[in-house]
């Protein structure tokens, strides 16, 4: 799972690599975004960062040939500042987060109630 934070450019081209259904080059990378005008060097270091912050993998297919996979779901990357709160600010405890959102003074409706009923029977637990 990734850990670091990612750049609004590195952010730019996951959402691109999140609507492909295959693997994907630095070339046809860099040429979906032809009004950008990003160097190959530039292309190839935001690719190098995402690869380190765990979203990609690198497969080498020639010496100068790369394809790049997709590691983590933009849901997943949706989540991981949620997944940090929780951890920093409630001792990693996922029923302490959920508490503190659902306090005494919220109500919830029988459908929320039944939805989150729902969600916890189906955990593999």
């Amino acid at each position: 799972m990734a850990k670091n934070h990612i750049t609004e450019t590195e952010y730019v081209i996951m959402k691109y690599l999140w609507s492909l259904d295959h693997d994907a080059t630095a070339s046809e990378i860099r040429n979906h975004f032809p009004q950008r005008n990003w160097s190959k060097q530039a292309v190839s270091t935001f690719l190098k960062h995402l690869v380190k912050a765990g979203y990609l993998k690198m497969t080498r297919l020639s010496p100068t040939k790369y394809y790049y996979t997709v590691l983590i779901s933009e849901t997943e990357h949706n989540l991981l500042p949620v997944r940090e709160i929780i951890k920093e600010s409630f001792n990693d405890s996922y029923s302490n987060f959920v508490c503190a959102l659902v306090d005494a003074h919220d109500k919830l409706s029988t459908e929320e109630i039944d939805r989150i009923n729902k969600i916890i029977s189906e955990l593999d637990i």
